[in-house]
């Protein structure tokens, strides 16, 4: 039996830090002031980043519960994490300027470790480290995770999640960047663990910002009387690759 469902979650996240200088008296013998210290603000994109979407779009198996249940949730929250994580770890928490792996710490925290290694390994991929010492601000301008999840005997053990993830990064000289990437990612839940990823199949391409969303606008969705629906959607070189374990 298969159950077509949905739902979602919408995060936004977003922090500032800021000092105020005390004024001091000048200790100058000749009884001028020192100029007052300043510095201009570090250069940013000054654009409010995508909400992050993570859809069930279909059950296989046997579902109790219907569309309306919590499970769908729960999966969205869970598996849909092991996904996220990734994301952010990846190319969206990034501290930019970054150099080296050392900077991903955590990228791949809920990747198997066989995933893991293959992950590492193709790190021009799977983490921004391409970019990411040329980079000065990122927002991500599309973040959707759309799930197939499978659950024989009403368990959901395995799930496929296809990935859009934009970032417009403001490059050290100023100029605009926007790297996608999509793809799937491969989940498992052995029994009493969490969702982890034990595969993937990820393409990557850099090209100028808007690019993405010309090529791939968003899809009206086909069934529009799902009630869940509104709960919760080149030209550089491209790379692509896979891995698992």
């Amino acid at each position: 039996m298969t159950l077509t469902v949905a739902a979602c979650l919408v995060l936004a996240t977003s922090a500032c830090t800021g000092d105020d200088a005390d004024p001091s008296d000048s200790s100058d013998p000749s009884g001028m002031s020192d100029p007052v210290a300043s510095s201009e603000p570090a250069p940013s994109l000054q654009q409010e980043p995508a909400p992050q979407k993570v859809t069930v779009r279909r059950v296989w198996g046997r579902w109790p519960g219907g569309v309306q249940s919590a499970r769908t949730l729960h999966v969205v929250r869970q598996a849909g994490g092991a996904v996220t994580g990734w994301m952010n770890g990846g190319y969206v928490g990034v501290a930019y300027p970054a150099e080296g792996q050392d900077s991903f710490d955590g990228a791949f925290a809920t990747f198997t470790p066989g995933a893991a290694r293959e992950a590492e390994g193709q790190d021009g991929l799977t983490i921004n480290t391409e970019l990411a010492a040329d980079l000065v601000d990122t927002v991500p301008t599309r973040r959707r995770v759309s799930m197939a999840v499978y659950a024989p005997h009403g368990r959901a053990v395995g799930a496929t999640a296809s990935v859009q993830l934009v970032l417009l990064g403001l490059r050290t000289d100023g100029n605009r960047v926007e790297t996608a990437v999509t793809g799937d990612l491969y989940l498992t839940r052995p029994a009493g663990q969490p969702w982890r990823v034990f595969g993937y199949d990820l393409q990557r391409s850099t090209a100028a910002p808007g690019s993405y969303a010309r090529a791939h606008p968003p899809k009206t969705p086909k069934d529009s009387k799902n009630p869940t629906g509104q709960q919760g959607d080149q030209e550089d070189p491209q790379s692509s690759a896979g891995g698992s374990g």
